[in-house]
């Protein structure tokens, strides 16, 4: 079908506190879209695409090696969207919390 972009998993607005670890120092973040292979993150700092990033998901205190694929300004409040990819998969990385916003969306 033209203009639909196919998918590896659901795409899903939720906001969790993440950290970015790695490159020091570490930069404190927020989801904006998650899926099970990455998100758009919202951060104070920017990063270049291609640049490789360890999140914490603080809410579970998981982590996980990913790279930026994509750098696209700031938004009004001045945080830069960055959309990362998982280096490994991780389809459990986001939690319940992505699971009960996916039955959501499927829902409405």
């Amino acid at each position: 079908m033209a203009g639909i972009e196919a998918r590896r998993s659901p795409r899903v607005l939720l906001r969790l506190g993440v950290l970015i670890e790695d490159p020091p120092p570490a930069c404190p973040a927020r989801t904006a879209v998650v899926n099970r292979h990455g998100a758009l993150l919202l951060s104070p700092r920017a990063y270049a695409e291609g640049t490789a990033l360890r999140i914490r998901n603080l809410e579970s205190d998981e982590s996980v090696a990913c790279s930026v694929v994509w750098s696209g300004g700031t938004d009004d409040a001045n945080s830069h969207k960055l959309g990362v990819e998982f280096a490994e998969e991780r389809p459990d990385f986001w939690g319940a919390e992505y699971e009960r916003a996916v039955k959501a969306e499927a829902g409405s």
